[in-house]
């Protein structure tokens, strides 16, 4: 596993942000859901900690705190996992 992380950071070509402190969540994939932790964080992509079992490929939703609720709701897809470690990207929706 050690060689699919170098190669993520090294191909990784927007910057990611550390959290100090990871940012609970929730993540649902059809009728599943489980808690999360937010490691950190780009435009376009995270990586979260989870107890979900996901698989890369696997379409879900990752509901972030907002104010201390949970309001902000993002669609994502699964693009590699190691274990309970996963590499989410944001789905984005065209702005009219």
């Amino acid at each position: 596993m050690r060689a699919l992380t170098a190669d993520l950071h090294e191909k990784r070509w927007i910057p990611r942000h550390q959290m100090i402190v990871p940012i609970h969540c929730q993540l649902a994939r059809n009728d599943e859901s489980g808690s999360g932790w937010v490691r950190d964080f780009s435009s376009i992509g995270a990586s979260v900690i989870s107890n979900l079992s996901l698989a890369a490929g696997d379409e879900l939703t990752l509901t972030l705190p907002k104010d201390g609720r949970p309001e902000m709701i993002i669609a994502a897809t699964v693009r590699w996992n190691q274990g309970q470690l996963l590499g989410v990207e944001f789905k984005h929706t065209p702005r009219h």
